[in-house]
């Protein structure tokens, strides 16, 4: 039986999508699950610097976890550009390398707020640590049983 991927109540099939009722939600055929069962979740555990240069709006469609370790990334860039700017050689024949590190640090100073505010609409708080303690208590959260225990189908 198709059950809807949040309250496992039965869906009924509408022209290209389900319906559920009591979400009062149209649900597309590959999130439409059987007999209760929860939505499989799929993430990447590591993200690449590149998916930095991702748009807010595409920021906002990744997992959380995904977005943590691009969080991770974010502030470890910043870091590294304010490094770097308090290090340079700020003659007048590296003005050109100090505009470009600044131009660094603010990027990454943004694309850390960004991250930590679409992370603080999730959870309610920024995090504040995010190293490998942090990240391998939140695999253990992600691997309880509960995450992936079939739901009860209560049909009218």
């Amino acid at each position: 039986m198709k059950t809807c991927p949040y309250c496992a109540s039965p869906v009924e099939r509408e022209k290209n999508h389900y319906y559920c009722e009591f979400c009062c939600l149209n649900i597309t055929p590959n999130q439409v699950q059987e007999d209760g069962n929860r939505s499989i979740i799929s993430f990447s555990d590591e993200s690449s610097e590149s998916a930095l240069n991702k748009t807010t709006p595409e920021l906002m469609t990744l997992e959380t976890i995904e977005l943590l370790h691009l969080l991770r990334i974010a502030r470890k860039e910043r870091k590294s550009a304010y490094t770097q700017l308090t290090k340079i050689d700020r003659t007048e024949d590296n003005k050109s390398a100090v505009e470009h590190t600044h131009q660094d640090y603010q990027y990454f100073s943004k694309k850390t707020y960004v991250l930590e505010n679409l992370l603080r609409q999730r959870f309610g708080y920024i995090p504040e640590k995010l190293d490998d303690q942090f990240f391998n208590e939140f695999h253990k959260m992600i691997a309880n049983k509960k995450n992936t225990a079939k739901m009860r189908v209560y049909s009218d």
